[in-house]
């Protein structure tokens, strides 16, 4: 196995998750202490996305893999990208319609834009992390898995996992979510023959999420 993807491996299944865990620590510490600058940290994390998607694309290149980026937008994927939606959304509301979302996710409040100038930002980074990590885990992650294991499902559900932990900053309850949208964005993946529908629905996803955030915050 080339170097590349060695290093790969070991950075987005073993550092990404573990650093993770450690933000969601040092987030629930100083949240009641001080506020960071947000958009300081939504340009670190398109940073951090951007690198690590270098060295997803080192990897594919040491591996000879082609990355399929826009597909063929198939009917069957575009109602299978309605239907990942409708899903993901309905989840998304009752999961936290009776819940106080700063106690179930700490990080909620440094990560939430408020002014106009963060909610720009918050858009620009979004769609970064969109882009960034379909290609990663989509892209490339899942042909490592599918080479090695020689099995779609498996390859699948390692790469949703890897996928889920990535977001252990979420919690408990962010990590089983994420991993099963992970799941359905690899199957959109796989329906649409490229990546580009998957990064649009996962776009859409976070932004809608967001919107769904603020005006619960604003009714509490």
């Amino acid at each position: 196995m080339p170097f590349a993807v060695v290093f790969f491996l070991a950075i987005i299944v073993v550092a990404v998750p573990f650093l993770s865990i450690y933000n969601l620590k040092m987030i629930a510490a100083i949240r009641d202490i001080m506020m960071p600058d947000k958009k300081k940290l939504y340009f670190q994390s398109a940073i951090n996305q951007l690198f690590l998607t270098s060295l997803a694309l080192w990897a594919a290149d040491a591996s000879d893999f082609t990355i399929a980026y826009g597909g063929d937008f198939s009917t069957l994927a575009v109602i299978g990208a309605a239907v990942f939606l409708l899903i993901a959304f309905t989840t998304g509301y009752l999961t936290n319609k009776n819940k106080n979302l700063e106690e179930e996710n700490p990080g909620l409040d440094l990560l939430k834009p408020n002014t106009n100038s963060e909610k720009m930002t918050w858009v620009l980074v979004n769609l970064v992390a969109a882009t960034c990590e379909e290609i990663i885990f989509r892209g490339v992650l899942f042909q490592i898995f599918l080479r090695t294991t020689q099995n779609m499902v498996a390859a699948g559900i390692m790469s949703a996992l890897c996928f889920g932990f990535s977001h252990s900053v979420q919690g408990i309850l962010g990590i089983i979510i994420t991993t099963i949208f992970g799941l359905g964005l690899q199957h959109l993946a796989y329906l649409n023959n490229g990546l580009l529908l998957a990064m649009l629905v996962h776009f859409i996803y976070n932004m809608g999420t967001t919107f769904l955030i603020l005006q619960k915050k604003r009714t509490l």
